[in-house]
């Protein structure tokens, strides 16, 4: 009975035991795995970002020109100076990043500027992760017909191959395009943050 115990103890032992090449292999598995699974998480986490990003600027360009159309007045879209949104950025240089969001605004008094008098029609804050870089000088204005300058937006995350740009018309309708070219591109990237 004695042998009978000892077979039986180490069959027990093997069932529950680890080899250490056993352990090697599985380690070098889940090593090469999760490089291949991580840079491709990466990359739709970046789209997301940016998908979001750009789906919040349409929502906000549309909201903005059907609120001119409607009520008959000129309606801004402007950088905001911080992210309290409660006052448009001085600088209107063009290729600016808007980091702070975007304030839409109905300048009732036409005086170019946000004040008591202007009606803010949508707020709009920007992901830290994502840049927004206008691609003209100064502010987006929307005509009571509906109208605006040709204009557009560059949307990117730096050291990711997401992007898009949102091209805005000059009859003041905008589309989403998934490419830019190197230009934009550049663009884009060197005012990331």
């Amino acid at each position: 009975m004695g042998n009978n115990q000892f077979k039986h103890i180490s069959r027990r032992s093997l069932v529950k035991g680890y080899t250490l090449l056993g352990l090697l292999v599985t380690t070098s598995i889940v090593a090469i795995l999760s490089s291949v699974a991580v840079p491709s998480l990466a990359r739709l986490i970046s789209d997301a970002h940016i998908r979001s990003a750009s789906t919040q600027l349409l929502s906000t360009l549309m909201l903005s020109r059907h609120h001119a159309i409607s009520s008959g007045s000129t309606v801004i879209v402007c950088h905001a100076k911080d992210i309290s949104m409660t006052q448009c950025s001085e600088t209107r240089q063009r290729n600016t990043n808007w980091s702070n969001g975007l304030i839409s605004y109905a300048d009732l008094n036409r005086n170019d500027t946000l004040d008591q008098n202007d009606h803010i029609i949508t707020t709009t804050s920007n992901n830290p992760k994502a840049a927004i870089v206008f691609n003209q000088n100064g502010r987006l204005r929307f005509f009571s017909d509906g109208s605006a300058r040709s204009a557009g937006f560059y949307l990117c995350i730096g050291a990711s191959a997401t992007e898009r740009h949102v091209k805005i018309l000059h009859t003041g309708r905008a589309r989403t395009v998934a490419q830019m070219n190197q230009v934009q591109r550049n663009t884009c990237l060197s005012k990331a943050l």
